[in-house]
């Protein structure tokens, strides 16, 4: 990339950053993400346009409105985030968890329930992946993580904490259709 192609995309990501992350973080308010998910994973959705920008830069620099390249790049890059989060969904209701989220601190019956079926289902899933790969896996499923925040805690890059992801849901999914 050359100098002016550089100072194209720094202008272009300046004039733009905090406008994706709004469009992004309102997305997720409506579809119903929990509020503390929703700066890391706005980050990382925007990140992520940024990174498609600077692989498809010749088609981006010759763009006739870049600012409406990088939306709709901003719009395919959520759906496939959200495609995913679902597919996350769907294998842990496969590995047996009716309702996978954390419970509450609330006593009774109910919870003692909901507790042992949450145990369960992480049990099963400890038993499919290393320790490193569930560990990773509860970060950012269980505990809605970024994937930057991840990275910067496994001290790995970006890439290569999604990769691993990548990775451990393949591995969850061939375990399921066994």
């Amino acid at each position: 990339m050359g100098p002016e192609e550089q100072e194209f995309l720094t202008r272009l990501y300046w004039s733009n950053f905090k406008k994706l992350l709004s469009y992004v973080a309102h997305a997720c308010r409506a579809r119903g993400i929990a509020e503390e998910c929703i700066s890391d994973l706005s980050r990382d959705i925007v990140q992520d346009v940024f990174h498609t920008a600077v692989k498809k830069m010749n088609i981006l620099f010759s763009h006739p409105k870049p600012d409406a390249w990088l939306m709709e790049t901003c719009k395919r890059t959520l759906k496939a985030h959200m495609r995913q989060a679902a597919a996350d969904n769907r294998c842990l209701l496969l590995l047996g968890a009716l309702d996978w989220t954390v419970p509450d601190p609330v006593s009774g019956p109910a919870a003692a329930q909901k507790k042992m079926e949450y145990d369960d289902l992480l049990e099963r899933i400890r038993r499919i992946l290393s320790e490193n790969e569930f560990h990773l896996f509860h970060m950012i499923v269980f505990r809605h993580t970024g994937y930057y925040r991840a990275a910067q805690e496994l001290n790995i890059n970006l890439w290569a904490c999604q990769k691993r992801m990548e990775r451990i849901r393949k591995k969850l999914q061939r375990s399921i259709s066994r």
